[in-house]
């Protein structure tokens, strides 16, 4: 059986044999066994290419003597293809938060149609500031956005594929900008990469159905997760909505799709790309001007609106540099020098054994399939056994697939919802408005007189970056500690993080805020003095972010205003304690508790 749990440019678009291939809606969106979340069961359409995409998938995929298609996709020289209506193919690729040229199925798969008969592709990106305000996008993520445009745009150059930069002030504007783009240049296909949040979906929606209706063809792909939202079901066809249980049928799956040792079909790369013609560029061509026109092809330094402070932008640019390049650079590294320590390191705030590639993972610039792939050779050719710190990081790739699976079958957490209803009915402390936004900012600020909280929030604020365990500690201190609702520290996460990702940053919020995807719910409460002890024994981290505390030593640097004498702890010049944590444990768990009763007491 082919392996159809691979995302949908393998299961629709690269596939030998077996039934006539189908095109898939993205009106569609996901294909779901119970067909719930964003769409229902995908159906086939009409189309006046479906007998090239036959021909042309019938040359991308080989399959195995078990009958699994194994990936080993290869170009082949060109042939007489039939061509709709007997127009040239010109392809378009949108770029949005898929900024690489490795593993892109959907850009592929443009540079494909276009290579075989005998047209062109090139490729787009849309800045929409209204998109990002909606999103609460951070200016520090929109600029490293906008620098790996630019490395995008020099790499596509020398394949003859030119990049072309539009702002569309209105969101509502895209589709139409879109169409008229491609009726300017003799544009019939656009290629995109799935999207899964609500918004997202919604525009692209439209957009098909716009370009369908002048002719036009939509082909979506699913690149985001190693295995396609709503392909991976409880025995009860239900979605998951525990990460353990769906970690051990996602390993499953790949396993059974594995090809030979260290070969797995669900992590086969897309083919690499493939470049246009020279003649591309002549004037005489209809996309001359998209190498040429400067109000075409220059990518702003920034967006109005979303400018950052020179300091960040000096610190972004060293910690982050742009480009493929960067990114499987610091993945060489990481699995050479610090993965298999990773179990035992990851949770260690000031130590260096994180991979450092979310900012990457967040914009699109290297896949999990690329990762994985570095993961398994590493751990001679083991997915899921072998080095216990490999294991580790393979499980927090997982995680990003689990939150986008999340998001697809309960959009609602797209909508300022919590996942568990019961999170509606938790009394947030009663504070008035001036003392709850003092005590918001103060923990914005990293002046809650918790140490290690502190620390982490300085740290995001100073480089747009925190390490995993304090997002966990800080998104908790807020929810628990203070009682104050988790979605303005979700937002706030968003405005301040190169790496903000809708899916993880709401699953993770939600996890600390126990409203979420739980086997373990409102009594987990972390003790910040004890998370410091323990994951910062030693202080350093805590000195490096709070240069208020760098002569303290020893166990003050956890607590130091109940360790220091009266006199030494206001030498300082380092706030108090803004709570107490057993008093804000204690009132969390009457709020949380409260609750839940009142949400089994509504059913």
């Amino acid at each position: 059986m082919p392996a159809q749990n691979r995302r949908t440019s393998l299961d629709e678009y690269f596939r030998t044999g077996g039934p006539p291939l189908k095109k898939e809606k993205i009106e569609d969106n996901v294909k779901t066994e119970s067909s719930q979340s964003n769409g229902g069961a995908a159906t086939e359409t009409g189309s006046a290419t479906t007998s090239i995409h036959q021909a042309l998938a019938s040359r991308w995929t080989t399959t195995s003597s078990n009958g699994v298609a194994n990936g080993a996709f290869y170009s082949v020289k060109h042939e007489s293809l039939p061509k709709p209506n007997g127009k040239m193919l010109n392809c378009l690729h949108w770029f949005r938060r898929d900024l690489r040229l490795q593993d892109n199925p959907a850009l592929s798969y443009a540079t494909f149609i276009a290579n075989q008969c005998q047209t062109h592709a090139c490729a787009i990106y849309i800045i929409s500031p209204e998109d990002m305000k909606l999103h609460d996008d951070a200016p520090i993520k929109i600029d490293f956005w906008m620098r790996n445009l630019k490395c995008l745009q020099q790499e596509l150059d020398k394949l003859n594929i030119p990049l072309v930069i539009k702002t569309v002030p209105k969101r509502r504007d895209i589709p139409q900008v879109l169409l008229d783009f491609c009726d300017q240049h003799g544009i019939s296909e656009l290629t995109i990469n799935h999207e899964y949040e609500v918004d997202e979906d919604a525009r692209d929606k439209k957009v098909q159905r716009l370009f369908e209706s002048k002719g036009k063809h939509v082909h979506g792909f699913h690149e985001q997760c190693v295995i396609q939202p709503g392909k991976l079901m409880t025995q009860s066809n239900k979605p998951y909505t525990v990460f353990t249980p769906f970690k051990r049928a996602w390993l499953s799956l790949v396993e059974v799709h594995k090809i030979s040792p260290g070969q797995f079909a669900d992590l086969q790369l897309a083919p690499k790309l493939e470049a246009n013609d020279v003649k591309v560029r002549d004037s005489n061509s209809s996309f001359h001007t998209l190498f040429t026109d400067k109000s075409l092809t220059t990518i702003p330094d920034s967006v109005p609106g979303f400018e950052m402070p020179a300091d960040l932008q000096k610190t972004a640019h060293q910690m982050y540099p742009a480009g493929e390049a960067d990114a499987h650079s610091r993945l060489d590294n990481f699995v050479r020098d610090k993965v298999k320590l990773y179990d035992k390191k990851r949770s260690l705030p000031g130590e260096p054994y994180t991979s450092t590639l979310s900012p990457h993972f967040a914009s699109g610039i290297i896949s999990s399939r690329q990762c994985l792939q570095a993961a398994v050779k590493a751990n001679n050719g083991k997915l899921s056994s072998g080095s216990d710190g490999i294991q580790s990081w393979i499980q927090e790739i997982i995680w990003r697939d689990f939150y986008r699976h999340v998001l697809v079958h309960y959009p609602k957490v797209c909508k300022n919802q919590p996942f568990r209803d019961e999170g509606n009915n938790i009394q947030w402390a009663t504070y008035n408005e001036d003392e709850e936004n003092e005590a918001f900012f103060a923990w914005c600020e990293g002046r809650t007189g918790y140490p290690i909280i502190d620390a982490g929030m300085r740290q995001m604020n100073a480089t747009g970056w925190m390490h995993n365990r304090l997002r966990m500690a800080t998104a908790m201190f807020l929810s628990k500690d203070l009682l104050i609702n988790w979605q303005r520290g979700e937002r706030y996460f968003m405005q301040c993080l190169i790496d903000g990702d809708l899916a993880s940053n709401n699953g993770g919020w939600q996890w600390a805020a126990s409203t979420g995807t739980d086997a373990q719910r409102y009594f987990r409460i972390f003790n910040p003095m004890l998370q410091s002890e323990k994951f910062d024994k030693s202080g350093d981290y805590i000195r490096r972010w709070v240069p208020e505390l760098k002569t303290i030593r020893g166990p003050a640097i956890h607590d130091p205003y109940h360790v220091l004498d009266r006199k030494a702890f206001e030498a300082l010049n380092y706030p108090k304690p803004m709570v107490d944590h057993k008093f804000g444990r204690d009132r969390a768990l009457q709020a949380y508790k409260a609750a839940m009763h009142a949400g089994s007491a509504k059913q």
